[in-house]
């Protein structure tokens, strides 16, 4: 097979966090794709509030990064990878 859809290790504990990482990736990569569509140049505004640059750094750009995509392609080779393997990291790592 060539892309895995889930893995043999028996889960110990419901998984809410990878789930919930899902929603948000997809919910940011909705707001990305709407801004661009609103106004000229409302996706890069967005972006540049977001993203991890050297320049105009803030704090919370470390951890709003990480949901970011920039293609449809991308989101769903990373969310495939969470799909298969958040569950298992989650339930040996905790939530």
């Amino acid at each position: 097979m060539l892309i895995p859809y889930g893995t043999d290790r028996p889960l110990h504990r419901t998984t809410v966090v990878t789930w919930a990482f899902i929603g948000l990736c997809v919910a940011v990569f909705a707001v990305q794709l709407i801004a661009g569509q609103l106004s000229d140049g409302g996706r890069d505004r967005l972006e540049a509030l977001l993203a991890l640059r050297s320049y105009g750094f803030r704090w919370w750009m470390p951890v709003t990064y990480a949901f970011l995509h920039g293609s449809w392609w991308h989101l769903a080779g990373n969310m495939l990878f969470l799909w298969v393997f958040g569950p298992n990291i989650e339930d040996r790592f905790g939530r």
